[in-house]
């Protein structure tokens, strides 16, 4: 499963594995995707490589949710969220990686309404997500920004990240 979302999401960045090595294994635009064994669900990026929960893995309703996830870290990635941030920096980059992510999804042929609901479903499980906090947005503020992005034709400025990804930029 995780393949055929990995290979829709890099054709919508225009990305393609650059040797055999990378093939083999699951790699979003040439970052590879590490399964860590962990009942808690969350996904994140160093800067080198994905990361995603098996608790994440379990709780993925469609391939949409698990497309949309994937997206947003590739996101962080490309858009070079690299080092610590805090406070309103850490809120504005998880929200950038949301919107450039949400634009991943879309061109990628996911459902994008499905992918935006994914934060309020995970927030209804995991309550914590729902208060605020000072380094992320809760899942109500990620839905609404997802929303408006996707309402806008604000997607433009996300198109030098896609090039990047492609080598193009």
């Amino acid at each position: 499963m995780t393949s055929r979302i990995t290979e829709s999401l890099a054709d919508s960045c225009s990305c393609r594995p650059n040797s055999a090595l990378e093939s083999l294994t699951p790699a979003l635009c040439g970052y590879p995707i590490r399964v860590v064994n962990d009942d808690l669900p969350h996904a994140s990026t160093n800067g080198e490589r994905i990361k995603i929960s098996t608790g994440m893995l379990d709780y993925f309703a469609s391939d949409d949710e698990l497309a949309f996830v994937l997206a947003h870290e590739v996101s962080h990635l490309l858009l070079g969220h690299s080092g610590a941030f805090q406070g309103s920096a850490a809120k504005a980059r998880e929200l950038e990686a949301d919107l450039l992510g949400i634009h991943i999804v879309a061109r990628a042929g996911f459902d994008v309404a499905k992918a935006a609901r994914f934060p309020l479903r995970l927030a209804r499980a995991h309550p914590i997500l729902n208060e605020p906090h000072v380094d992320y947005p809760t899942s109500a503020e990620r839905f609404t920004a997802i929303g408006q992005g996707t309402e806008t034709s604000s997607w433009r400025r996300f198109e030098t990240a896609l090039l990047m990804c492609s080598g193009l930029g």
